[in-house]
């Protein structure tokens, strides 16, 4: 069964400044990704030493080509190039910041360079390396338009009329489920949380079928002091028991806010959720490698038994032997 995934956008489209952003590329060092494609550095001083920039054309001819995208695409919206902007976005939905690394008025289109480097002014998603960032270049409106109700043209300032989209992740991350966050006073007084609370999984609106990044991500809050000492004690048995329960902790939500939405799972198939929250901790529990048909087994276990699918991923993470080896240890 498919389902439409595509936006919808209550107004009339610039094609082309939609194909002048396809052009664009966006790169992290040696490596280069597209429009919805993501660059994956295997540490984390790849991440934070090589250059980032975008490149909207990959010569002089194609700069030429992604001008003249611009100049059709301002003639097509009906919008002055002077209320038009080019901007570029760089943002980290877990760590909830987004910077403005570059804006152009379209009315100065023909002084755009080929690439824009954003290495002397790091965006701040861009120096935290074991949470990726979004890199995203719009098309907005930057000065408020008349609003007529007969007529499908954007109005709103910020309003974005094309989009692209690229991804950086840690390899590291990528194999990870989960990166605790710090539970502080601050953040429980902001959700009404018990002075004692030790740890808090907020689903945050995200959506446990939709792909990543798109469906957002969940927080398990864990009191600061408590991983201030996981982090001093390394890979301690006591420290390594805590950060498996976490895990499971954190499985468990997803889980649960699956099975609570479970509707939402008829027809989709696993190709369909792999790469989305209840997919990962599917992958968790069946193996990296596994076939195909058991993940579309231990998918069906979130419906008809989501114990059981808990039960798999505690044992897939070891739950039971760092608990041996701490055991040991004390003994």
């Amino acid at each position: 069964m498919s389902r439409e995934t595509r936006i919808q956008r209550p107004f009339e489209e610039s094609g082309d400044f939609q194909r002048a952003l396809d052009m664009a590329e966006f790169r992290l060092g040696g490596q280069r990704c597209g429009d919805g494609e993501r660059i994956v550095v295997e540490t984390a001083e790849d991440f934070l030493l090589s250059e980032p920039l975008i490149a909207w054309a990959r010569d002089e001819r194609g700069l030429d080509g992604f001008r003249h995208l611009l100049k059709s695409g301002i003639e097509q919206s009906r919008i002055r190039s002077s209320d038009l902007s080019l901007v570029v976005v760089a943002s980290s939905g877990y760590l909830k910041i987004a910077d403005i690394c570059f804006q152009k008025s379209l009315a100065e289109s023909a002084s755009i360079g080929r690439t824009v480097s954003f290495a002397e002014c790091r965006p701040r998603a861009l120096r935290a390396a074991s949470h990726g960032a979004t890199v995203s270049a719009y098309i907005t409106l930057s000065r408020k338009q008349p609003r007529a109700d007969a007529d499908l043209r954007p109005w709103r300032l910020g309003t974005w009329l094309a989009r692209a989209t690229y991804r950086v992740a840690l390899a590291a991350a990528e194999e990870s489920i989960f990166f605790p966050t710090p539970l502080t006073d601050e953040i429980k007084k902001q959700h009404g949380l018990p002075v004692g609370t030790v740890r808090y999984f907020d689903l945050n609106d995200a959506d446990p079928f939709q792909p990543q990044p798109d469906g957002g991500m969940p927080y398990l809050y864990v009191d600061e002091e408590l991983l201030t000492r996981l982090h001093a004690e390394g890979g301690s048995p006591r420290s390594r028991v805590l950060q498996a329960q976490l895990v499971c902790d954190f499985a468990n939500g997803i889980v649960q806010a699956a099975a609570a939405r479970i509707g939402e799972l008829d027809g989709r198939t696993w190709s369909e959720v792999e790469g989305s929250l209840i997919g990962r901790v599917v992958r968790v529990a069946a193996g990296r490698n596994a076939p195909v048909e058991q993940y579309e087994e231990k998918l069906l276990l979130v419906k008809n038994d989501p114990g059981k699918l808990m039960a798999l991923v505690e044992h897939a993470v070891g739950l039971r032997s760092t608990f041996g080896k701490w055991a040991s240890e004390e003994s």
